[in-house]
């Protein structure tokens, strides 16, 4: 399900990360998974498999993520009762039937969760850099210029952009007023840092860092 729900997220502004993406064979899976948890914000989990059901204990042993935490599950798995206070959605017992209406589940629980917390997460970029974590700051900025140009853009549009990669999302924009052609260079070359920051084991100097996420600062003032 990870190609349908990570859209979802990368649109509400955040930046999703599963297990799969840091666990590595011969890692020590018990403190990955334990890192992972606790530095999350919101959480996702289909309790599926023994694993995953062991994952959740883990994160309810942090009262902070209680709240966060969307549970999804199989229509003929019953839920633990210690566990019917919390958000769940009930799937058919293949994952991929109905994925639509999962995904507009999924993507309406994070809109309210959300909601109280939307300054919070547009000031994400500047906490991340002033903690010196200059690799998710600018994945953090960039990801919230996303979010920013598509919403103005299905405004424009009045239609729902969730399916359009970035460089035509970019390119939409241009073509709308919405960024002039030297921003969209510049959003073009810190994508490029974006992605490789993502998709390698590439680094980011706390110059370029606070470059990026200034500059993202400043087209959103202008587009607001």
């Amino acid at each position: 399900m990870k190609k349908y729900i990570f859209p979802i997220v990368k649109k509400q502004g955040l930046v999703p990360i599963s297990a799969d993406d840091v666990i590595a064979p011969g890692d020590n899976w018990m403190a990955k998974i334990s890192a992972l948890i606790s530095r999350a914000e919101f959480i996702v989990i289909d309790i599926a498999t023994k694993n995953t059901m062991f994952e959740l204990g883990l994160v309810m042993n942090q009262k902070k993520l209680q709240t966060r935490v969307l549970i999804i599950k199989a229509e003929n798995s019953p839920l633990p009762t210690d566990l019917n206070n919390l958000v769940f959605i009930t799937r058919a017992d293949d994952p991929f039937e109905n994925i639509d209406i999962i995904s507009e589940q999924i993507d309406n629980w994070f809109r309210l969760a959300l909601e109280p917390l939307k300054t919070t997460y547009d000031e994400e970029p500047r906490r991340l850099l002033n903690k010196k974590e200059y690799k998710a700051a600018v994945i953090s900025a960039m990801t919230l210029l996303e979010v920013h140009i598509r919403q103005r853009l299905e405004i424009i549009k009045e239609t729902t952009l969730r399916t359009k990669p970035l460089p035509t999302l970019f390119n939409l924009a241009v073509e709308n007023q919405i960024i002039n052609d030297q921003q969209y260079l510049n959003i073009r070359e810190w994508s490029d840092t974006r992605n490789k920051l993502v998709h390698t084991k590439s680094t980011v100097t706390a110059n370029d860092a606070k470059k990026i996420v200034k500059g993202v600062y400043e087209i959103l003032g202008v587009i607001g």
